[in-house]
């Protein structure tokens, strides 16, 4: 099978094949000397162990055969070194089935009442499945998860529809319905609460962990994760513990406590250190993960840090020219952008385009992603017309390859309105945020906090449009949601700018006292006050006017945008 994945690879068109096959061909080897050494050591403990030992060793030596089988079923998707394949190479030989993990799949193999042949399909499903997902084929993944679920025998087994009914969800969760994927896990996870298998309980919880983290809920999400260290916990998987650290300091970072998100991340690059993994796809994450906290801390130094370290720890896993890296030096492009270098944001974001592009054919969601980031750096030099042309590439690639109810696009829509609002094209900026809210109204539900910022939006929207009663609809829709969770940064950044738009309609009283409540709690959170500034200083004169403007002046983004003109006015204002 290596064999016929390196011809694969080397024949794949253009370089990208050729350049990655040296590095997977070692991690391949070094897997191989894996496989033989395990064997070895069971050959060993038959010939000269005690009795228990040599029970043990019989049935670790089934666990590996049947783990090979699996393997082969894993190298199938290597083998077929399209361009997402090729991409996604590390991450799946890092997925790859391994001796070491016999002792789960023992214990998992105890709770099935299947015979050996149909559990070895179940194997092979399972190993074929996550490869299928890794290498961006989830909707494949189902296919042959429904194919296998469709045998009675196997429906019926609760371990089985478990182990499969988790690896469906994630397949689901990556196609973008959250929705979908919610009602498949809550289906596998009763299944594998019913088996006595800790395994499976951990599986199903890491995938809850991971589905929340993708909605931004940071509270189900950290409920998740101390479910699922129990578990972890109990089987000594401290690996697992690691991974959920990463995950605790998403959670912290969705909730708006970034300076506790970065503790946990360094807490888990800790973890990974100790146990030799911090080099690893998981802590590479958790290293660009804690950039993105600084970033959000505006601690663009450190943000840019962490960001050049994942980008030296990735280079160590693929070769320069992968597209891996596009996303690391995409987001220094932010950085860049942020610390209002311009023309550095750039050079990053034109080079991790170029990275994309000469691994993919359009359209693919990576090249969309990129092209995105393209179309916020125009918008943000003032180039409206070439922001508008980026979004609507970004959104050809992503529409036909994640469809239209997908995060990506929903975010895309929401700039493209901004974009076309600053063109004069009101109309289809409307459209383009209800676009926008009618994706999250079917991916998300109703009351979700990104669906909230969706409402805040279109009501700032449809501020100077005349219908008052519709845009106080929306920014009390959004409140209701917001409201109701205990994260007060998004709630707090809704009320800035309903106090700014009760301002302008001269309902001086009610503005005062909420933009007042804003800038007491966002003193503690670090939150956003430019908006109830703004309102204090409509609605108040002389120098009291002109201190409120001048600190919205000084913590508002800068450039010519209408809210720093009307700043520089009210600033500027004779008693």
């Amino acid at each position: 099978m290596r064999g016929a994945i390196g011809s694969a690879f080397t024949a794949a068109p253009g370089p990208l094949g050729a350049a990655t096959w040296p590095s997977i061909a070692t991690r391949l080897d070094a897997r191989a000397d894996g496989w033989r050494d395990a064997y070895a050591e069971v050959c060993a403990a038959a010939r000269d162990g005690t009795a228990v030992e040599v029970e043990r060793a019989d049935r670790r030596r089934v666990c590996l055969h049947e783990q090979t089988h699996a393997l082969d079923s894993a190298l199938e998707v290597l083998a077929i070194a399209d361009d997402d394949v090729i991409a996604h190479a590390p991450q799946m030989v890092e997925a790859l089935p391994n001796p070491t993990a016999c002792g789960g799949e023992l214990a998992i193999a105890a709770a099935s009442s299947l015979d050996a042949p149909a559990r070895e399909q179940v194997r092979r499903t399972a190993a074929l499945a996550e490869s299928l997902i890794l290498a961006n084929k989830a909707a494949l993944a189902i296919e042959r998860i429904e194919e296998r679920l469709a045998e009675p025998a196997i429906a019926a087994d609760p371990a089985a529809a478990a182990k499969l009914g988790v690896l469906a969800a994630g397949a689901t969760r990556a196609l973008g319905d959250m929705q979908g994927a919610a009602a498949k896990l809550d289906a596998a996870y009763l299944q594998a609460r019913t088996t006595d298998s800790r395994e499976l309980v951990l599986m199903a919880a890491m995938e809850y962990v991971t589905l929340h983290a993708a909605l931004r809920e940071p509270k189900p999400a950290r409920q998740w994760i101390e479910r699922a260290r129990v578990e972890a916990r109990a089987l000594g998987d401290e690996r697992a513990l690691a991974v959920l650290e990463g995950r605790e300091a998403q959670a912290f970072a969705h909730a708006g406590d970034y300076a506790e998100a970065i503790a946990k991340a360094n807490t888990a690059l800790a973890h990974f250190d100790e146990l030799g993994l911090g080099d690893t796809q998981p802590a590479i994450d958790v290293i660009a993960n804690r950039g993105t906290f600084h970033f959000s801390r505006r601690e663009l130094s450190l943000a840019r840090a962490s960001k050049l370290d994942a980008l030296r720890r990735q280079a160590t896993l693929v070769d320069g020219e992968h597209p891996m890296m596009a996303k690391h030096i995409s987001d220094l492009g932010l950085i860049a952008m942020r610390s209002g270098d311009l023309d550095g944001a750039k050079e990053y974001l034109v080079r991790g385009l170029e990275l994309v592009e000469s691994a993919y054919t359009e359209p693919h969601p990576a090249i969309g992603e990129s092209l995105a980031g393209l179309g916020g750096l125009a918008a943000r030099r003032a180039d409206y017309e070439s922001a508008r042309g980026y979004n609507e590439r970004a959104l050809a690639n992503l529409i036909p390859t994640v469809g239209e109810d997908s995060a990506a696009v929903a975010l895309i829509y929401n700039n493209q309105a901004a974009v076309l609002f600053r063109l004069g094209r009101r109309v289809e900026g409307i459209e383009a945020h209800r676009r926008a809210i009618a994706i999250k109204q079917r991916i998300l539900g109703l009351d979700h906090p990104d669906l909230a910022l969706s409402y805040a939006n279109l009501a700032a929207a449809l501020a100077n449009e005349g219908d008052d009663a519709q845009v106080e609809s929306l920014f009390r829709k959004a409140l209701a949601i917001q409201r109701a969770r205990d994260e007060p940064a998004p709630r707090l950044a809704t009320e800035s700018r309903m106090a700014h738009w009760l301002a302008d309609r001269d309902r001086a009283d009610e503005a005062r006292e909420l933009a007042e409540r804003v800038l007491a709690a966002a003193e503690a959170l670090d939150g956003d006050k430019v908006h109830a500034l703004y309102a204090l200083a409509t609605i108040s004169t002389g120098e009291t006017r002109r201190a409120h403007a001048r600190a919205a002046l000084a913590i508002a983004d800068a450039g010519e945008t209408k809210l720093s003109l009307a700043l520089r006015e009210l600033a500027a204002d004779a008693p």
